[in-house]
């Protein structure tokens, strides 16, 4: 049986725990916990392990070195665990003064989507491609019955975030078919309602859901339609 991982953050930005969020959830690997105080998150973390830490940087309350300095603790459970810091702009000097011990498996970024790139790598998650595409969902709403349409905001090999109508209850299992172009048959299968969005902050209404039963061709095709997308999105 695979443990979830837990994974922490300590972030205000709603854009960034919603992407984070649904990178984490669409993939059933690992589950969030969001803070906003860098006291709260080392009350936490200290105290039980966390596979990742994700941080936007300043915190409200703490500066980094003594953030890092009590994480890094040799009572802390999470002392060895990965830290991912988004912050606006890097001081080099002030870097270079909390010393290679404290920075031990700390990544610095600038930009959210470094940071997420980096969070996928470490917890060797589906990276995600900001596509739309057209999918037809069966299924049963309070209104309607037969087939939907919707449209992506992203894809991964292993899901995708629906901008959708209608929702499906989170557990629901549904018949699928995805256009990744107009010039080929769909890619068909199931797709897993993982979560509802939250319109407010992540400001799409739609559902998380994740691939399953896809013939071996139709995941070939998918994976080399995501593999493209990513090389050509961070060109």
């Amino acid at each position: 049986m695979t443990t979830t991982r837990q994974v922490l953050a300590v972030a205000n930005c709603a854009e960034t725990v919603g992407r984070l969020e649904e990178l984490l959830l669409s993939t059933r690997k690992a589950t969030l916990e969001q803070v906003s105080h860098g006291v709260d998150a080392l009350d936490r973390a200290t105290r039980r392990h966390f596979e990742l830490i994700m941080m936007e940087f300043p915190l409200l309350d703490l500066d980094m070195e003594d953030f890092l300095s009590e994480l890094r603790g040799p009572e802390s459970t999470s002392r060895e665990s990965p830290v991912v810091v988004l912050t606006g702009s890097v001081d080099r000097r002030a870097l270079e003064a909390l010393g290679r011990e404290r920075l031990s498996g700390v990544e610095i970024y600038t930009h959210s989507r470094g940071a997420l790139r980096a969070i996928t790598r470490r917890l060797h998650l589906s990276d995600r491609l900001r596509a739309e595409l057209r999918v037809a969902m069966v299924g049963t709403t309070e209104d309607a019955r037969g087939t939907q349409l919707a449209q992506t905001r992203n894809i991964s090999v292993t899901g995708m975030l629906l901008g959708v109508d209608f929702l499906l209850p989170v557990g629901t299992i549904a018949p699928i078919a995805v256009e990744l172009s107009s010039e080929e048959p769909p890619i068909r299968g199931g797709a897993e309602v993982v979560r509802h969005t939250d319109p407010v902050r992540e400001k799409v209404t739609g559902m998380g859901v994740r691939f399953v039963g896809l013939l071996d061709e139709d995941r070939r095709r998918l994976s080399e339609f995501v593999a493209e997308g990513l090389r050509v999105q961070r060109l």
